[in-house]
């Protein structure tokens, strides 16, 4: 029985992986939904389309150094496009299907000679990719032209910020709440709750060392940074801002602005005045994603753009499952300009092993995963993916950094008071940011949290306990709905591990009234929840405090683990500008700090350390 107990174990964990991600690949189907292509074509086609637009495209480039400074100019563009019509006029014969046949023979498409453009058909002249956006598009009968070397839909990527979500979503701090709950369950013990030192992230990675020693802060380096756009106008940022661009498609406007906040903190980490690497380079903007979403052509054109604008280093705290041929072949133009590019690993880490997110396996790409520090140690973070190619590691839990100026901070606060003692006060670890433009969820009023295996209740707050009933998911979805249509305003799940994904999956796929704290509690937490809650002289609620003109919050992800790699590169590139990407990975790793605790390629080479490579370089 022991046996057929451990098999059924085993294929339920299985089932758990494979669920987990059969559900996070169908939401990278979006290509084939896409009606916008990218196209490879020969050297000599290439050349003749140009040619076909040679008088029209040198007085487009003779108006793009207008509007570039979007910062202070943040009206669209206004530059003319050329229709495949006129290509089709003025190409060599031999070409004439071929265009034809990317629905070129319509006066509604045009192509350009700029990638910032709001039109259906881009041409990326550093690339040699044409990006078309076509419902008519007749990719089988293009492909056996012999001069079209690669036709591939637009992908999605994802940011790689851990528990990212724009609906409303708070994480519980379990140890904490251990803290607390222990000062009540046993009245003897008292919390001790130590505040983080918001350098420790610097510090770890030697960057004020290096700033010290060095007299080095990035000075004459550009760092693009390809993301959610960046709040240009904020404090830490404003003397560093160079340049932005929105290559979004379907993009109403040329504004870069950072409606997400994951841009603009990864901003804050590379080169920040306050929490930066390297606060003396120059920040170029490249809004490639909107929420969690990254389309693999607005990628594209912001390499495209770097080459143009001869950046020394590009952040890419993004990825997902998926590769991309089109791609591939733009990382190794990149990298042959002498471009840098930073790629964080990915957060799946828990559920997959040995693989690491792409662009982050693209070898013309530097690799970076996340460490936390703990018990006097760096450790991998749990939710880091990696393997034997790994490069390198860097601090990615809860490090603080810039944030949107607009954003409103709500923050979810645990009231804890004993008879006869004073309330104390702790706050939810992930705090939520909305942007006035958005709605504004009512805050949850103060209220008592009630305990209750029992599903059905009228009540407020619940503590949910989660088992194998998850796996029958209509009759689980059907309690939670329950609980919806009973008014409870908050849920917290308790449960075992492995059932976690199930629960993400429910969650993430069904909408509720109530909201949900996705993180489970272990069955020890749950306990001591349980324990102050039937506790009479203990009275447990919540709160939201609610602030506004927020500069900085705690995030943690690869996402966060990247930057600060590409700070440390972009202070490498200042101090020999003619640094490349194989001596940059080389000098990465033999300056790293061994971690005793890696098994597998799980940290790579070990922690960036930023003085130990500048001496390197010397």
């Amino acid at each position: 029985m022991k046996k057929y107990s451990n098999i059924l174990t085993k294929l339920i964990c299985l089932m758990t992986l494979l669920f987990s991600y059969s559900s996070y690949s169908k939401n990278l189907n979006f290509s084939k939904k896409s009606d916008t292509y990218i196209i490879k074509i020969s050297d000599h086609a290439y050349s003749s389309i140009l040619e076909s637009i040679a008088d029209k495209e040198q007085s487009i480039l003779s108006t793009q150094g207008l509007g570039l400074n979007l910062f202070q100019n943040h009206k669209k563009q206004n530059s003319s496009a050329v229709s495949l019509n006129r290509i089709y006029q003025n190409i060599d014969p031999q070409y004439k299907k071929m265009i034809k046949a990317m629905g070129g023979v319509n006066s509604n498409f045009g192509i350009l000679t700029s990638p910032t453009e709001d039109n259906k058909i881009k041409l990326l002249k550093n690339l040699q990719l044409i990006i078309i956006k076509s419902k008519n598009f007749n990719a089988d009968y293009l492909s056996t032209f012999p001069d079209i070397k690669l036709i591939e839909k637009d992908k999605y990527f994802y940011l790689h910020q851990k528990s990212f979500n724009k609906k409303q979503t708070w994480a519980i701090n379990n140890k904490n709440l251990s803290r607390l709950f222990n000062v009540y369950i046993n009245s003897n013990k008292r919390s001790s709750l130590k505040k983080n030192n918001n350098f420790f992230a610097l510090d770890a990675i030697q960057a004020r060392k290096a700033w010290e020693n060095y007299n080095n802060q990035g000075e004459n380096t550009k760092v693009m940074i390809a993301d959610t756009g960046v709040d240009a106008s904020h404090p830490d940022l404003i003397d560093s801002f160079e340049k932005g661009r929105n290559f979004l498609p379907d993009s109403s406007d040329d504004l870069f602005t950072d409606k997400v906040g994951h841009g603009t903190h990864i901003a804050g980490t590379v080169l920040g005045s306050v929490y930066g690497v390297a606060a003396k380079s120059k920040l170029f903007v490249a809004k490639v994603c909107v929420y969690i979403s990254c389309y693999s052509s607005a990628i594209l054109q912001s390499l495209d753009w770097a080459i143009e604008e001869r950046v020394d280093v590009i952040n890419l705290s993004l990825g997902g499952f998926k590769t991309s041929s089109a791609a591939d072949k733009a990382y190794e133009i990149v990298a042959k300009n002498g471009i840098l590019i930073v790629a964080a690993s990915g957060n799946s880490g828990n559920i997959i092993k040995n693989t690491l997110s792409y662009p982050a396996s693209n070898t013309n790409t530097i690799s970076v995963g996340s460490v936390k520090f703990e018990n006097n140690n760096f450790k991998k973070s749990s939710f880091s993916q990696y393997s034997k190619k790994l490069d390198i590691v860097a601090p990615g839990e809860n490090i603080i950094s810039s944030v949107p100026l607009d954003n409103v901070k709500k923050t979810l606060n645990l009231y804890v008071k004993k008879t006869d003692k004073e309330e104390k006060i702790i706050k939810i670890e992930s705090s939520l940011f909305i942007s006035p433009k958005n709605k504004i969820f009512k805050a949850i009023k103060k209220t008592n949290l009630v305990l209750s295996t029992d599903e059905y209740l009228f009540r407020k707050f619940v503590l949910f306990f989660v088992d194998k009933n998850i796996l029958n998911k209509r009759k689980f979805i059907a309690k939670l709905k329950s609980l919806a249509r009973n008014k409870v305003a908050g849920v917290f799940f308790s449960g075992e591990a492995n059932y976690m994904y199930q629960l993400s999956d429910i969650l993430q796929n069904n909408k509720f009234a109530f909201t949900k704290y996705e993180k489970l509690f272990s069955s020890e937490m749950a306990q001591k929840f349980k324990q102050a809650i039937l506790n009479p002289k203990v009275n447990i609620s919540f709160g939201i405090d609610i602030k506004k003109n927020i500069k900085y919050h705690k995030k943690t992800g690869t996402s966060m683990s990247a930057p600060h790699v590409s700070g440390v590169l972009a202070l490498s590139k200042s101090a020999k500008p003619s640094l490349g990407l194989d001596q940059a990975r080389l000098l990465l790793h033999n300056s790293a700090k061994f971690i005793s605790s890696s098994v597998n390629g799980e940290t790579g080479k070990g922690l960036v350390q930023a003085n130990n490579l500048l001496d390197l370089i010397r």
